[in-house]
Order: structure tokens, then sequence, then C-alpha cells
């Protein structure tokens, strides 16, 4: 059996105060990066290794309301994106029937529905969140689902801030879409009158988010994002120190200097109010008079502060904030710099606008649709039936609209000529509002699939020769073919349907696709042919075929139309 020996345990080890910390840090440091030990570069000592992002402050209502009332770069970092958002507003559109959408942009005027949202969105981005709340009466409970359908009234709107509307509920079927969402909010509105409480469920109010908060970080918020002002906070401040400091600098600009030949023996003697009544005066006369009295042992002397490098400064502050705010500084200070490559201004509001545009699409179009099926619910529209489009931020110049409507205009006419739409369509679509609109063409869709349906049901007789695929055999050499006889044989042969016989005409068509009828049949069935560009619309005759013979490129090809 063999024997196991137990040693005593070794003597704790003992370290000082400075070499535990040495440790600690040894354990932190990080060694991927790069150290000079000779300077001592990227060690611990170094002030850019032990450097560390710290978190901001966290800005309560108070704050941020008072940043938005009396600091005036804050409050334009808060208005010029939702000011910009809803400027030029919206374009309201049916699918049938243009006088609803009219009717429908005089119902959303009287209820001043752009006003609600965009007072929704100032408050989201600077509070975090907002709540635009419908006063909608369909019969169930405010803290009930809404039942747009069944809407009889619309009572009122009102806009609430975050700090005002707590989440109450949440949706907690895994199964649904919306599972983890806020199902009911309890609002406490305060008016000049009193007070009211109330449980609202959050299909009757519009909530608007502000800047974007991972969920975690959001809970810290009872479920809503962050102001847009937290994120910016230590640049406006900093922005506001030095604009404060540049005016201390401007208000010392010019220093007096005075010199008294017995300053040294007054100081000793201690004859102080003789020296501050001499200072009184000079800055008295100086003042009132724009008069230095000085005697023949005194001198006077203006020194001006150097501000050599304020102004570039400056504009570094200004680009600063500008940056931080994701506003141009053509847009957030009124200014540009220099035009070097083109107007800075004039593409910075470009891209400005193509974000805007994009907050328009993916974060304020659900909300302005929700408010349009709400407001018109009562008035027998059905949710979706009247949508909108943004209208456009950027203005163009004469010169630029002109330009674009004539190459809208030749793109209508190639339509027309291939038959794609209607002249009348093109008219309604352009000139049927109070401007020009190049954007939008409405087409009568629904005809056009009867159209189809009916050309399918019709059964078509060809003339001898004809095939499916392969038009009327030819000969290209023969210079002494009679078509008109060749068309009148066939005629006699065919087929009579409803009294008049299936037959074909010859075409000569130009280059630009317009064309005349070559050879006729005698008067006994008279018929109308109408052709716009290269369909040939019939009336009044039964179904039969068209042989088009072109000008160009080469005499006696042949193209079949139907």
């Amino acid at each position: 059996m063999s024997e196991v020996t137990v040693q005593d345990a070794p003597p704790p080890v003992v370290i000082d105060k400075p070499t535990a910390v040495n440790l600690a840090r040894h354990h932190q440091r990080r060694y991927d990066r790069w150290a000079n030990e000779t300077n001592r570069f990227g060690s611990d000592t170094d002030p850019i290794s032990v450097t560390s992002y710290q978190p901001g402050i966290f800005l309560n209502r108070i704050q941020l309301d008072n940043l938005y009332e009396f600091d005036w770069i804050s409050a334009k970092i808060v208005d010029i994106p939702a000011e910009d958002a809803f400027r030029k507003w919206i374009t309201l559109h049916h699918e049938t029937d243009p006088a609803k959408a009219e009717e429908a942009k005089k119902i959303l005027d009287q209820w001043n529905l752009r006003g609600h949202l965009l007072e929704g969105e100032r408050l989201a981005r600077l509070h975090g969140g907002a709540l635009v709340v419908f006063g909608a009466f369909d019969g169930t409970e405010v803290s009930e689902p809404l039942d747009i359908e069944k809407i009889r009234q619309v009572m009122w709107i009102d806009v609430v801030d975050r700090w005002i509307a707590v989440p109450h509920t949440f949706f907690r079927d895994p199964g649904e879409s919306n599972f983890g969402d806020v199902e009911s909010y309890l609002i406490h509105r305060i008016r000049i009158s009193g007070s009211d409480t109330s449980i609202v469920h959050s299909s009757r109010v519009i909530r608007m988010n502000g800047r974007y908060v991972p969920p975690l970080r959001r809970l810290r918020n009872f479920g809503w994002f962050n102001s847009v002002l937290v994120r910016v906070y230590d640049v406006i401040r900093q922005f506001g120190v030095s604009v404060q400091s540049g005016s201390g600098v401007l208000q010392d600009f010019v220093v007096k200097k005075l010199k008294i030949s017995n300053l040294q023996d007054l100081i000793a003697s201690g004859q102080f109010d003789i020296i501050d009544a001499r200072i009184q005066v000079l800055a008295r006369e100086m003042a009132i008079n724009n008069i230095a009295l000085y005697g023949s042992d005194e001198e006077i002397e203006k020194i001006g502060t150097p501000i050599q490098g304020l102004p570039k400064l400056m504009e570094l502050f200004i680009d600063y904030v500008s940056a931080a705010a994701d506003i141009p500084r053509s847009r957030l200070f009124q200014n540009v710099t220099g035009t070097l490559g083109g107007d800075p201004g004039k593409n910075d509001l470009r891209v400005h606008y193509d974000n805007i545009e994009a907050m328009q699409e993916n974060k304020l179009r659900p909300p302005v649709q929700q408010g349009i099926d709400i407001l018109l619910a009562p008035h027998g529209f059905k949710p979706g039936e009247i949508t909108f489009t943004w209208n456009p931020l950027w203005q163009m110049t004469d010169k630029e609209q002109a330009e674009i409507g004539k190459l809208v205009a030749d793109t209508d006419v190639e339509y027309v000529r291939a038959g794609i739409v209607e002249p009348e369509e093109v008219a309604v679509s352009r000139f049927s509002g109070d401007e020009v609109d190049l954007r939008n063409m409405v087409i009568d869709v629904d005809r056009r699939k009867k159209a189809l349906e009916d050309l399918k049901k019709v059964d078509l007789v060809k003339p001898p020769g004809f095939g499916d695929d392969d038009p009327p055999e030819t000969d290209p050499d023969d210079d002494n073919d009679n078509d008109d006889d060749d068309l009148k044989k066939d005629a006699a042969n065919l087929t009579s349907r409803n009294g008049r016989p299936e037959h074909r005409h010859t075409f000569d068509i130009d280059p630009d696709g317009n064309g005349q009828t070559a050879d006729t049949l005698d008067d006994d069935f008279p018929h109308i042919h109408v052709i716009r560009s290269w369909r040939i619309f019939e009336a009044g005759a039964a179904p039969h075929t068209h042989s088009i013979r072109t000008v160009t490129p080469t005499p006696g090809d042949m193209t079949r139309a139907k």
C-alpha cells in the first residue's frame, strides 16, 4: 500500500498596492495595437490608451423643453426634418374616380390631418415619441380595438407626447405578428380646465417614434425611442460654448493701456483713490466725448486682441453640428462655403431631400395612410380606397420644368402611336388638375381587360393563303402582280358573314407609321377602317385580315396585322 504524503501549503504571496494596480492594468491591457516603449506611446500611461467612451447624460422632459424653447440650434434640429417632410404634403388618388379623391382631400383639409401629423412628428423628434389620438366613435369603448368599417363619426383629434402616454398592456400571443407591441396606452391629458386619464387601444392612435434605440435600451424609456437631441447634446453644448467664447473675445477685442509715470509711488503710498479717480475720468471722457485726457508724463495706447484662426474654428464647429444633426449647413445655418466643383449648397440640399423622401416612405407612410383611412371611414370610404403619393420636395427651375415636360410629351406621343394609351387618357392625366401632372398616368384598365376578353371570343376566318404564322405568298420578282384582281377573286370565293364577305386590303405605310388604302373592293359592302399607327380598329365589317405593305426599308415586304 502506497503512502500519500501531504505537504504543507506554500505561504501566501503578499504584494503591495502599486504592484496590484500594475497587475490589474496588465490583465486589462490590449496587445493588438502599436506601442513604443521609448516614448511610452501605446503604453499604460499613453492618454489614448487609457481613454474609453463614457455614456452621455439622460435628458428629462424639462431639459428637452428648455432646449427647444430657448436654444435656436436645438429647435432647428427638431423642426427642419419634420417641416420638410410635410412641406409639400401629398396628392390623393382613387383607382377609378378622381372626384372621390377631390372629396377626400376636402375632408382631410377640414380635419387638418397634415398639421396634426406635423405636430406629432415634432414631438416625437423632441421627446422620443408621440401619439396622434383619434376620438373615433364606432360603438365600443376606447379601450377596445377600433372597427374602422363601423366608424360613425370622428369627434376630435389630439396629439400627446410620450411623457403622458405610458404603455399599459402588450400583445402576448407569440403566433401573431404584433407579439410584444403595445396593445393599449394609459394617457393622462393635461388641460387648462383640468386633466383626464383614460386607457386607449393602440388601433385608435397613430404612434410616431423619435430616434431609434436598441430594444434593451428602449426598456429604460418604457418602450419609447430617444429624442434626437440626446445624441447631439454634447455637440450643441460645445457649439454654444464656442459661440459665447467668441463673443467674449470680441467684447474684449480692444484693450486700453494707460501709462502713469509715478504709478509705483502711488501704489507704495496707498493712494489707490487717486488711481481709481484717474481711470474713471479717462473712461468717462472716452465714453461721452470720445476724447482721451492724459498729462504730459502719461501715455495711453489701444491694444487689439489677436483673433487669427477664430473664423476658421467657428466654421469647423458649424460643420461639426451639421454633421451630427444630419442636416446640411446650407439648410441648418442658411449658408454655404466655397463653390469649387459646383454649388455645394444645392448638392447638399439634394442629398438632404433624398433623405427626407426615404423618411417619408419608410417612417411616415403608414401613419399618413392610417390617418386617411380613419378620417374617411365615416364618409363611406373603405380602408385603402384612397391612396396617396408624396409631392416632390425639390423644386425645378422653369428651364428644368420645360425640359422635363418636353421629354414627357415625347414619351406620351410614342405611347399613343403604339396604342398603349389613348389621347384622352393623356389629356385627363396631365391636365385635369390645378397643375400639369408629369408623373402619373391614369388609364382605363377595366375597359382594356374587357376588350381582351372580347377579342378572345371572336372567331377569325382567314382568307386563303394566310396561315397562323406566315404572310401571304407573293413573288417579289413579279412586277405584274395585280393585287386588286387577286383581292376581288379571293373575296368572291369567301363565305359571306353577316352579308359582307371577308376580304383583305393592302395599305402603304410610311416610316412614321401612317397608312393609306392602296386598293379597295367594290362598294357592295361599305365599311370603315380606323388606322392608328400600326394597330387597326375596325367597325361595320366582319372579321378579316389586313395585309400591310411597307414602303421602307424594302418595297414588297409583307407584314400581317389583325
